[in-house]
C-alpha cells in the first residue's frame, strides 16, 4: 500500500470543525495516494470522536470570526461540502487509516473505551483498524521523536 513516501502522522489537539475538516482532507488525500495515515487524538479533538459527539457542531477556531462562521453556514445551507467524519470514512475506504487516542487526554477528560465511536472497532475489511486507546501508542511515538 505504501508508495515509499512513508506514513503521514497527524496529531490533532483541537476539536473545532474547521480543523477536523482540514485533517480529514489531508487524510483522504494521503490515503488516495497510497500513504498510510496515523491520527493521534488529544484533548478536544479526542472529545469530538466521542460516541454521540461525532456529528455535533464543534464550532470554528476563533480566528474564523463572524464572517468565517457565516461563510460556513452558507456552504452547509447550499448543500456544499461534506462533514469531516464522512470524509474520514471515505479515507478509510481508500487506504490504511488508523486512529489512536492519547491516554493522558483520556484520563484528563474522564473517558474510557465505552465512550468510543465506530472509529475504534471497524475498518474497510470489518476487522479492528487500530489498537484500543492505550498509553503504548503515545509512548512509542514519543520514543520515535513524535511528541
Amino acid at each position: 500500500m505504501d508508495d515509499g513516501e512513508g506514513t503521514l502522522s497527524i496529531a490533532l489537539l483541537s476539536g473545532t470543525d474547521d480543523k477536523l475538516s482540514a485533517a480529514a482532507l489531508l487524510t483522504a488525500g494521503a490515503a488516495a495516494l497510497g500513504r498510510k495515515v496515523d491520527i493521534l487524538l488529544q484533548y478536544w479533538a479526542l472529545d469530538a470522536f466521542r460516541a454521540g459527539n461525532l456529528t455535533k457542531d464543534h464550532g470554528l477556531a476563533p480566528e474564523a470570526g463572524p464572517d468565517g462562521a457565516a461563510a460556513v453556514r452558507r456552504l452547509l445551507a447550499s448543500g456544499g461540502g461534506q462533514h469531516w467524519s464522512t470524509v474520514l470514512d471515505q479515507a478509510k475506504q481508500l487506504g490504511e487509516v488508523r486512529v489512536h487516542a492519547c491516554s493522558l487526554s483520556m484520563d484528563l477528560l474522564g473517558l474510557d473505551r465505552s465512550d468510543w465511536t465506530r472509529w475504534w472497532t471497524t475498518s474497510r475489511a470489518s476487522r479492528p483498524s487500530c489498537s484500543p486507546p492505550t498509553a503504548s501508542w503515545c509512548s512509542s511515538k514519543a520514543e520515535e521523536g513524535l511528541q
